[in-house]
């Protein structure tokens, strides 16, 4: 960041942007949603949505194997040696 008052979001100060337009925070967020809204539908939405789909599947199955083998190695750790002599 570099400390400017006008690069926060939060701000209502006006942001000079070439010219004599000066846009608020406000203004400039409602025109980039407003930018998404209009966008077309296209490939690159449904290679997005498939990317993160599989992004979602292979966290959650890593996480399920981290907890597995956790359990797994915890009960070996304290699980009587079989190797002990008396």
């Amino acid at each position: 960041m570099s400390g400017h008052s006008d690069e926060v979001i939060g701000t209502d100060k006006p942001v000079y942007q070439g010219g004599n337009q000066a846009l608020t925070a406000g203004e400039r967020r409602r025109a980039a949603l407003e930018e998404i809204d209009e966008a077309k539908f296209s490939w690159f939405h449904v290679k997005a949505c498939i990317v993160a789909g599989v992004g979602f599947f292979t966290d959650a199955y890593d996480i399920l194997w981290v907890v597995h083998n956790s359990r797994r190695e915890s009960k070996l750790k304290t699980a009587p040696s079989l190797s002990r002599r008396p």
